[in-house]
């Protein structure tokens, strides 16, 4: 069992908490809050959805409302790593989304992550490819080269 000493012998040699100092607990707490406010605004803005699409006539179907459940979940449990993988989970997102009302707050919200944070030819055309690397079709559309008897070949 620890002792007092012990603790507060651990808690000095961790790393100084400085007023208005950026340290790393203040950054994995942003990032936590940010995880943290994302799921919620996009349980709350399907769940609403969901709700109202359960209750207003006609009713959907059982077997439907399980789909919508189960790709909904899945979305929103996809909403933290929409950094790491943006494009893929961005395609995936928009194409559950339109088998999903509970999935389409999460899905917004990894689309617009996707779109503000790439450049706009990576964005617009999806280019880029599910890695970093190039490649994609907002690159190649962009470098090619076309003449007066149609595409000349990549420039």
């Amino acid at each position: 069992m620890p002792t007092v000493t012990a603790s507060l012998a651990a808690l000095a040699s961790a790393a100084p908490v400085v007023p208005g100092a950026r340290g790393a607990r203040t950054g994995r707490r942003r990032e936590v809050w940010g995880t943290t406010w994302r799921l919620l605004v996009s349980v709350l803005l399907g769940g609403g959805l969901f709700v109202a699409m359960a209750v207003v006539p006609p009713r959907p179907a059982g077997w439907s409302v399980a789909v919508d459940v189960v790709l909904g979940v899945a979305v929103i449990g996809l909403l933290p790593w929409r950094r790491r993988w943006p494009f893929a989970l961005a395609i995936l997102a928009a194409v559950a989304s339109g088998f999903s009302v509970l999935g389409v707050g999460a899905a917004g919200i990894i689309v617009i992550s996707h779109a503000t944070r790439r450049r706009w030819r990576r964005a617009a055309g999806g280019g880029g490819g599910v890695g970093r690397g190039g490649g994609g079709a907002g690159e190649h559309a962009a470098s090619v080269q076309r003449d007066e008897h149609g595409v000349h070949g990549v420039g």
